[in-house]
């Protein structure tokens, strides 16, 4: 998105791809995967204590994501930017919330 001609045939690809990670994160922290796994992880142990607040979150990343994925299918830069940093702002509300540092 910096370049001077951006290759939109890769940021809409990109979009796509990550549109489709994002789905999926539904399945990543499945119950008995928190803190009494003895697993080492960066999840806040909130994830699964929380899981309706988690999954709001997961839920708004994934609306973010698809906006990004029809603003970079417009192939219109300025929109594709605004999006992307919508979708970021979401993504790290995730990661304030759920991710231990």
């Amino acid at each position: 998105l910096r370049a001077d001609k951006p290759d939109m045939t890769a940021i809409q690809t990109k979009a796509a791809d990550t549109k489709t990670l994002a789905a999926a994160m539904v399945n990543w922290f499945p119950a008995g995967s928190g803190p009494e796994s003895g697993e080492k992880t960066e999840a806040k142990a909130e994830i699964w204590s929380d899981a309706a607040g988690f999954a709001a979150k997961r839920e708004a990343f994934k609306a973010e994501f698809a906006k990004l994925q029809q603003a970079a299918a417009t192939g219109d830069v300025e929109a594709i930017k605004m999006q992307f940093k919508a979708t970021g702002e979401a993504c790290k509300a995730c990661h304030t919330s759920f991710r231990a540092r």
